[in-house]
């Protein structure tokens, strides 16, 4: 091994992790809930709505990674943060194996789904939109709210009611 892992490598739970970097706007967050979506994301390469449910948080995996885990704030992302002409959510994660092997240091300054990667985001929600309701809707019905959603101008005329009705299964 030449010392660096795949950058698209996830850690077993038992590989060391020393180091994450992460801004904080708020100086005085310290508990772990703060960095538990970096954690999961290590943890299992993803992260869904139900792993903020209390089931993934008794989960033993996550208290043993949050062991190895360090957070530093860096204060030039507290303060991009918060200045409104800037809004970054910048954030960074490097990962240190055992074995002395790491991960290079990626860091996004604006996440898909920011403002400025606006254009990158989108078809990933629309199909995150699409995924969630083949869970619930059979096709015809799925077709119908999709292509409702994609006409803003016909979403924005259709009453209410009728709008609810079309998730009636």
């Amino acid at each position: 091994m030449s010392g660096r892992s795949p950058s698209n490598a996830r850690p077993r739970p038992d590989q060391v992790l020393i180091d994450i970097a992460d801004y904080v706007a708020d100086y005085r967050i310290r508990s772990s809930e703060a960095y538990d979506t970096a954690r999961l994301c290590l943890m299992k390469g993803n992260l869904v709505a139900m792993d903020y449910e209390d089931d993934v948080a008794r989960d033993p995996r996550v208290d043993a990674l949050r062991a190895k885990m360090v957070c530093v704030e860096n204060r030039q992302w507290s303060r991009d943060y918060l200045n409104p002409a800037k809004r970054s959510i910048a954030n960074a994660v490097q990962v240190f194996f055992k074995d002395g092997a790491r991960t290079e240091n990626v860091v996004v300054e604006y996440p898909v789904g920011h403002r400025r990667r606006r254009r990158e985001g989108i078809p990933l929600l629309e199909a995150k939109f699409r995924a969630n309701l083949a869970r619930r809707f059979p096709e015809k019905q799925r077709q119908g709210i999709f292509a409702l959603c994609q006409d803003q101008k016909r979403l924005e005329a259709t009453p209410v009611n009728e709008f609810v009705d079309m998730f009636v299964v």
